[in-house]
């Protein structure tokens, strides 16, 4: 037994290590702030106080970690979020309100700039997150992200115009931005005189946009509906109908432009009526203009162009070719001067009133670019490449490789490569190489090369209806191209693939090692096993005979519109 002495020694202690243990966890423990709800509850958006909650009134009180307005409860240290009452529906704002602080704004609700003013400012870093949120019909751009970072989630950005720069919806050309969009909603944004219709991205910083829709936004100078300058990713989204007026050869995009120091990635999306209408523009869809890694343009699994089999609800509007309109313009669908790799994709229908009815490139070989298990048909160029121009401007240049590629039933001008044009330009010197592929029934003649350039035969290919010159064919039989299918495999795929029918002479024509490397890896377009049914591959982006177990199967285009979640949102 502990005698008296002790246990009155040892009580001592006890109380002393309580007290001492609870003054360092006091002096140690980081106070942690209860972040604060603040619900608007009036859709005026003044800051008069006694007549409700405003929004301006709720952002400022955030900002201020305070009560700076009664009407409205104190913002905290810690994340704020603000909500709308039940009767608050639309919100009139014609003034900026600027975000400093970390903030989650949650709808439903329409904020309005009535054609007056910019709606937010994001600054001082702040993280600022909006759901469910509709913002239209501001001038200055919606947002302006001065420095920090805008999450959007199933929002809309309608009719917003950029005044006098550029991204009528999101102007992100400042410090420390990094913009993620998911499920939104882009429609009739502008920049008359500036650049990316929706949205503009400047260098600093990354941009991600997943599940999303981009229709009828327009730019003065590049990118119809995306100007960025930085590395990121663009995954299951739709771009429709969105133009680019510039005129020049640095100008076009009617989709996107991009010119950045680094790599962007573009997975199982669509564009379709895309447009770049300056004279000497380029890339209907896409103009990519970095020129030496690590900038570099990924698209994988992806089309572009006529859809042969409809897409449906709410992309049963994707219907039409995209076009590089202007008499010197350049690539129907792309035009790239980037290091390029294209796997998985189609280009069906698209045009061009000068080279490269679905892709023109003057891509070097940085990054060893290449197009493979692809299909590109039915493109025509009113000059020279109906499916695919390649040249160079000055120097000695490689271009891109194809790979397993078919390329069917494009149009070009008489004797200038209605399939692969390879063009000398200002005492350039360019190649293409060509392996596994099939060239077939373009109209004239498959394949030509100006005096110079040099299509070069890396083996196995299958040539029918015209010659192709440089190419010495492993076959020369009738590849009996099927009717136009749409993928129905994997959600991560959107693609169109043309089957080869029985008797093809290119099935099992293949060559095994080719197929086995990358970027092949024994599959085929839609991402199924090669080979399949023979001892060899096939020739081409198809392999034949090809039976899914049906568990494995979906369509991808239903998955899609489950993904984005507008089957209620569609745009009417």
């Amino acid at each position: 037994m502990l005698n008296r002495a002790y246990r009155v020694s040892l009580s001592s202690l006890s109380v002393m290590l309580f007290v001492l243990l609870f003054v360092v966890g006091f002096v140690s423990t980081p106070v942690v702030a209860r972040a604060a709800t603040i619900t608007v509850t009036i859709e005026t958006n003044d800051t008069t106080n006694g007549n409700g909650c405003s929004l301006r009134e709720a952002i400022e009180n955030a900002n201020n970690d305070a009560q700076t307005h009664p009407d409205c409860a104190a913002g905290t240290l810690g994340l704020d979020t603000i909500v709308f009452g039940g009767s608050v529906n639309t919100i009139n704002s014609t003034a900026v309100m600027s975000i400093n602080e970390d903030l989650l704004i949650t709808g439903p609700v329409i904020i309005d700039g009535g054609s007056a003013a910019r709606i937010f400012t994001i600054a001082s870093s702040a993280d600022v997150t909006l759901t469910l949120t509709t913002l239209q019909n501001a001038i200055d751009s919606a947002i302006l992200i001065s420095s920090g970072t805008l999450n959007a989630s199933l929002c809309n950005f309608n009719n917003n115009v950029s005044a006098p720069s550029g991204g009528g919806a999101i102007n992100a050309s400042g410090t420390e931005n990094d913009v993620d969009i998911n499920g939104c909603i882009f429609d009739t944004n502008s920049s008359p005189n500036g650049d990316g219709g929706a949205i503009q991205k400047g260098t600093n910083g990354t941009m991600n946009v997943g599940e999303s829709f981009f229709v009828d936004n327009t730019a003065g100078g590049t990118g119809g509906a995306i100007d960025t300058g930085g590395p990121g990713t663009i995954f299951a989204t739709a771009f429709q109908d969105n133009e680019a007026q510039g005129a020049s050869n640095n100008d076009g995009g009617g989709a996107i432009y991009f010119d950045s120091g680094a790599a962007f990635t573009i997975t199982a999306s669509a564009f379709s009526g895309n447009l770049a209408t300056g004279d000497a523009a380029r890339g209907g869809a896409i103009f990519s203009s970095g020129t030496s890694a690590p900038s570099a343009l990924n698209i994988n699994y992806s089309h572009f162009g006529t859809t042969p089999v409809p897409l449906p609800s709410p992309f049963d509007t994707l219907t039409d070719p995209n076009e590089a309109r202007g008499t010197s313009g350049v690539g129907g669908a792309i035009y790239t001067r980037s290091p390029t790799s294209i796997l998985g994709s189609s280009f069906i229908g698209n045009t061009t009133n000068g080279d490269g009815g679905a892709i023109a490139s003057s891509s070097r070989d940085d990054g060893a670019p290449f197009i493979a298990n692809s299909t590109l048909s039915d493109n025509t160029a009113e000059g020279a490449g109906g499916a695919v121009y390649q040249f160079a401007d000055g120097g000695i240049l490689r271009g891109i490789d194809l790979i397993n590629v078919t390329i069917a039933n494009n149009r070009a001008s008489a004797s200038n490569g209605s399939g692969v044009f390879v063009d000398e330009f200002s005492g350039g010197n360019a190649q293409i190489s060509i392996s596994n592929s099939i060239l077939s029934n373009n109209s004239g003649n498959n394949c030509a090369q100006t005096s110079g350039t040099v299509v070069v035969d890396a083996g196995d290919n299958l040539v029918f209806g015209s010659s192709c010159p440089g190419i010495t064919p492993v076959e020369t039989g009738n590849p009996n191209l099927q009717a136009a299918e749409l993928t129905a495999s994997l959600p991560n795929i959107l693609t169109y693939v043309t089957p080869l029918g029985l008797g093809s002479a290119a099935s099992g024509a293949g060559n095994p090692t080719t197929c086995a490397n990358f970027p092949i890896l024994n599959l085929d377009q839609r991402g199924f096993q090669r080979p399949d049914g023979d001892a060899n591959c096939d020739i081409g982006a198809y392999e034949s005979e090809q039976v899914p177990e049906p568990s494995a199967v979906q369509n991808f285009a239903a998955a899609l519109v489950a993904l984005l979640g507008l089957r209620a949102r569609r745009r009417r």
